[in-house]
């Protein structure tokens, strides 16, 4: 199943549930989170530029929303998210992420 969560959630589902995978979305992941079933996963990120648009206030919630959603078209990110979606057949996936950005994927994830 794919499930989120926040960095701060994190470690409570890491001790709930330690056959878990956790995917890290985030260009500048933490460098300590080096475990076997933590993925950083920039690729699912969005882009540098289109959050820093967003940051500034120049794209509105939803421009960002679509243009977002158009990043995530890309062939490499339907690769993970067929890897994604069989991983979550046989254990529990959390997509990690400090932003609203999370629930966006999980819908894109799971379509």
């Amino acid at each position: 199943m794919i499930k989120e969560t926040d960095f701060k959630s994190m470690k409570k589902r890491l001790l709930e549930d330690a056959s878990a995978h956790f995917y890290i979305i985030q260009n500048n992941p933490p460098k300590y989170l080096n475990f076997s079933h933590i993925h950083p996963c920039i690729s699912l990120a969005p882009s540098v530029p289109l959050a820093r648009e967003y940051r500034l206030g120049n794209i509105t919630e939803e421009e960002y929303k679509e243009k977002y959603t158009k990043e995530l078209e890309r062939p490499l990110v339907q690769e993970l998210k067929t890897w994604i979606q069989n991983e979550a057949q046989h254990s529990d996936v959390y997509i990690v992420s400090e932003s609203a950005d999370r629930f966006l994927l999980i819908d894109v994830l799971k379509n």
